[in-house]
């Protein structure tokens, strides 16, 4: 879900991916945004993006209206799939 969202954040086509280790390169291949949206969210991903940046909106907003004329910092970090606040 997180690449297919940096895809669209960033206004990009799609993805290349690099199968390698440490020691190895295997191959490249190319994903597009289609594609992802296919397996990810059986081709309904711009709706779950839109709805993910709604709520983000929504936080937003009641931080805003908690801490009315404050500095206020909002950092939101990935971890193990589930955004943290």
């Amino acid at each position: 879900m997180f690449p297919s969202f940096q895809v669209r954040i960033g206004n990009m086509d799609g993805v290349i991916v690099a199968y390698h280790n440490t020691a190895r390169l295997f191959g490249f291949q190319y994903n597009s945004l289609d594609e992802m949206d296919t397996c990810l969210f059986g081709g309904k991903g711009d709706r779950v993006f839109q709805k993910c940046v709604g709520l983000l909106e929504q936080v937003a907003d009641e931080i805003i209206k908690v801490f009315p004329e404050q500095v206020r910092s909002f950092i939101l970090t990935l971890d193990s799939y589930f955004f943290q606040i």
